[in-house]
């Protein structure tokens, strides 16, 4: 077996690993996902829904897995907030249902309690990156060792 030959598989190994990196996040992405679907509360479902995941591939090497919600307002139900007082205006506008289903104006509101869903959904998921790293880990070593 020549030089030709030796870096050939060389490459496929290397493709194969991160294909192998690129599925194993993603499967992990979906876990993730799906378990923060399940602790997210839920008002109109926006919040729930707008929860989502994306792998980014850096610098050639490294897999980057990313969950992001599309709803504005995840940070004030994980952290919580203080009150708020209408001071531009005569009242605060809200529509607490579903859309459609009316508004109703107050001068202030009161605080709103944290809700950190985030850490319940986490804490189901304990050990998680570690079996995606074994089966990493795994497919590497097969594609290593395969002729």
């Amino acid at each position: 077996r020549g030089y030709r030959d030796t870096l050939g598989r060389f490459q496929r190994t290397s493709e194969s690993v991160q294909t192998a990196q690129r599925e194993e996040m993603r499967q992990l992405g979906r876990r993730v996902v799906s378990a923060l679907q399940k602790e997210a509360p839920v008002r109109t479902g926006r919040l729930r829904k707008g929860i989502r995941y994306h792998t980014t591939r850096e610098d050639g090497h490294r897999t980057e897995l990313r969950v992001t919600s599309e709803a504005p307002y995840t940070v004030f139900v994980i952290r919580g907030r203080g009150p708020v007082v209408a001071k531009n205006a005569k009242a605060l506008r809200f529509e607490p249902g579903p859309p459609g289903s009316g508004f109703i104006f107050r001068k202030r509101v009161g605080p709103a309690k944290a809700n950190p869903f985030h850490k319940r959904a986490m804490a189901g998921l304990i050990g998680e990156p570690g079996r995606t790293a074994s089966r990493i880990s795994a497919r590497i070593e097969a594609a290593f060792t395969s002729r």
